[in-house]
């Protein structure tokens, strides 16, 4: 399965030496709360990356999971905050993302979002993409056009 993280340009060196390591602020958390910064939040939605991301500050870094430890998955804390009534103060706190990880593959079905509680090895990491499905400038990773029936 491919899933896919937003992040600033200027922090894909450090990426491309160390992969994704938590403790900094989601850029795409939405809600009034901190996301927890013990965890890489993951989507698996490319399209809404590609409509999100601004080309010129950021890039999508495309993930393939046969390389990381399925035990390590979280649901994401609106998946519990909606799907479970767990209030969001509560359900980012990490032993509650621990008490439901059995959760993650809901969150990742239902709010096509997932948390990560580790680290994202580099030998996971398949691409970092300028995505643009308007037709503009941008590259596409081959897999990823593919999966996604997507022309350059």
């Amino acid at each position: 399965m491919t899933l896919y993280h937003v992040t600033y340009r200027w922090r894909i060196p450090s990426i491309l030496l160390h992969g994704l390591v938590p403790g900094r602020k989601s850029r795409f958390d939405e809600t009034p709360w901190e996301p927890n910064w013990e965890c890489i939040y993951l989507t698996s939605d490319w399209r809404s990356c590609a409509w999100r991301v601004n080309s010129k500050t950021e890039r999508v870094v495309v993930i393939d999971t046969e390389q990381l430890d399925l035990s390590l998955f979280r649901p994401d804390e609106d998946y519990l905050y909606k799907s479970c009534g767990i209030h969001l103060w509560k359900a980012r706190e990490t032993k509650t993302l621990d008490k439901h990880a059995d959760k993650w593959k809901a969150s990742l079905d239902t709010h096509r979002t997932v948390a990560y509680k580790g680290t994202i090895p580099v030998s996971a990491i398949v691409a970092v993409e300028v995505p643009n499905v308007r037709g503009s400038s941008g590259t596409v990773h081959p897999a990823v056009a593919e999966e996604h029936s997507i022309k350059e």
